[in-house]
């Protein structure tokens, strides 16, 4: 990709680059709350790759209309699909409700722990299994972006599915409680959570994904947002304030290190002659799909409707109970009808296929508008109006699911069926260990009251 990118007249892709996101702020700006709002990244990476399929059009001449015009009108749909979803904007809660909050019974407090501590406990004895077994993590890798797809075969998948499932639980309840506007906690308590963030972030860095931290990011954000829609009281308004300005200060450094860590990894996994040369040619090939996609003319070669996506979408969570066999991903299938890399070697490789490709390749050029609108009025809706919906008291599992989703949303942006698979696995796997929690808890419980 090195040779395709520094072939292009970087200037003026530049120069589009910045053209396209004022653009795309401008529009949008009303749904972007904090400076590290993750709509504000997703805008700042799509923005290149609007760029991108724009200067192949008017300046290369390498795309065809058809599939050009395609591509703005799935854009155009998507923005308004996020302005739509959340037109209302952020609810104004009079008060910091004290009833029924994730803080206020001992009961729902302990099983939140519970619930935590066995995601952890359950993440660190996976990884640890794995570093035993098979004598190396990602990040130990000479190529940590290789060993994150390969490390993890042979079985070992299942250890990847855990930690992005789990670690969001683990993230999002320390958060939670040591920013919620309602809890109040002791220095013994924010320390324990303190550690459960550290080991958790440890875990993440192990794992070899550039954009693991980010993770991080968009949990801030979302207890950012439950904050700005309280304190409209004097004493409440202070309280927030306080929690947004720690809550801005943990994510610039989390942004810093989420940065860092991710141009460390594509310096090491980089073939390209220079650290720089790396940088530039994933930013610019974060628009790779739509360049094989459309140089390559090959929208022919997808014979899939409507009907198909009903399987696609719902395949992680059918391959997951064995009812049927994993599909290669539409990025794989891209790289290897544009350029004939075989899916065997490239089933986990390929680019991710945002909205308007897989829109196009599923619902055609009529429908594929349709698609980007909805997936962007569902990000919006999830982002604001269940937050609207929510309420000024939720109880523990409302807040916890409306953090964790908020949080991983914005995925869907750039590939829905990653988002859908971990969607499936937080769903499963956080099942399956609340079932757990509420059996120990009420055994402590039961305990607690015979003391």
């Amino acid at each position: 990709m090195q040779d395709i990118v520094f072939s292009f007249d970087l200037t003026t892709l530049t120069f589009l680059f910045f053209a396209v996101f004022a653009i795309y702020f401008i529009l949008l700006r009303k749904q972007i709350f904090l400076w590290f709002d993750p709509l504000l990244i997703f805008i700042f990476f799509n923005s290149v790759s609007i760029a991108f399929v724009i200067y192949l059009y008017f300046f290369e001449h390498s795309i065809k209309l058809e599939y050009f015009l395609s591509f703005m009108s799935c854009i155009i749909a998507f923005i308004a699909g996020i302005a739509l979803g959340g037109r209302r904007g952020l609810p104004n809660f009079s008060e910091v409700k004290r009833a029924n909050t994730i803080g206020s019974s001992y009961n729902y407090a302990l099983l939140v722990d519970v619930f935590m501590v066995i995601c952890l406990l359950i993440m660190l004895i996976s990884n640890l299994l794995m570093l035993l077994v098979k004598g190396s993590l990602p990040i130990f890798s000479a190529n940590p972006s290789e060993a994150k797809i390969l490390l993890y075969t042979g079985g070992w998948g299942i250890v990847k599915r855990i930690n992005f499932a789990l670690l969001n639980f683990v993230l999002a309840i320390p958060l939670i409680k040591m920013f919620h506007p309602s809890i109040k906690l002791k220095f013994k308590q924010k320390s324990f959570y303190v550690i459960c963030l550290l080991l958790c972030v440890m875990i993440m860095v192990t794992m070899g994904s550039k954009s693991s931290l980010l993770i991080m990011l968009n949990l801030l954000f979302a207890i950012a947002l439950v904050n700005k829609s309280f304190g409209i009281l004097i004493v409440d308004k202070l309280k927030t304030n306080f929690n947004k300005a720690i809550i801005s200060k943990w994510a610039k450094y989390s942004l810093i290190i989420a940065l860092s860590f991710m141009l460390t990894i594509i310096v090491l996994s980089g073939v390209e002659t220079s650290s720089l040369d790396s940088v530039i040619t994933r930013l610019v090939a974060s628009g790779d799909a739509f360049y094989f996609f459309y140089v390559f003319d090959i929208y022919s070669d997808f014979n899939h409707s409507a009907i198909d996506y009903i399987p696609h979408i719902l395949n992680p969570f059918l391959a997951m109970i064995r009812a049927t066999d994993y599909e290669f991903a539409i990025g794989a299938y891209i790289i290897n009808y544009s350029i004939g890399l075989p899916l065997d070697a490239l089933s986990t490789f390929g680019p991710n296929a945002q909205h308007p490709l897989e829109g196009l390749i599923y619902f055609g050029k009529y429908g594929a508008p349709f698609y980007s609108f909805s997936v962007g009025y569902i990000i919006s809706y999830i982002r604001i109006g269940f937050l609207r919906r929510m309420g000024p008291y939720p109880n523990n599992f409302i807040l916890v699911i409306y953090v964790v989703l908020s949080s991983m949303i914005i995925t869907a942006a750039t590939d829905v069926p990653l988002f859908m698979q971990v969607f499936y696995d937080v769903v499963i796997y956080g099942v399956i260990v609340l079932i757990v929690s509420i059996l120990i808890s009420e055994v402590l419980n039961k305990g607690r009251r015979y003391v």
